[in-house]
């Protein structure tokens, strides 16, 4: 990861602590350690603490595993509203040919 946003979620200066800490890890050791910094997103903010509360996982094997829980618990949050690639390319009233 960068310290650039990923996916819409800027996880700011506790990126590289996340990166160097010793796993496996259990989501209540990652909250006591980083509960109270702040994941930024496209809609808002929230602490790691409260994204990392309930995630269903008993432990992490990495931080790339904790990058992606914490993106799947923000969920939509994170992404742009109003966005969608759905239909790209094909114009509303271009008609398709079938085969």
């Amino acid at each position: 990861m960068s310290d650039e946003r990923s996916q819409g979620v800027d996880f700011g200066d506790v990126e590289d602590e996340i990166e160097n800490y010793d796993y496996p890890a259990t989501p209540e050791e990652l909250r006591e350690q980083f509960g109270d910094r702040t994941v930024e997103y496209n809609d808002g903010e929230e602490s790691l603490g409260d994204v990392l509360e309930g995630v269903g996982v008993d432990e992490f094997q990495s931080a790339e595993e904790v990058y992606e829980t914490v993106m799947m618990m923000v969920g939509e949050e994170a992404t742009d509203e109003g966005h969608s690639d759905r239909g790209a390319g094909t114009a509303p009233d271009e008609e398709t040919e079938s085969f």
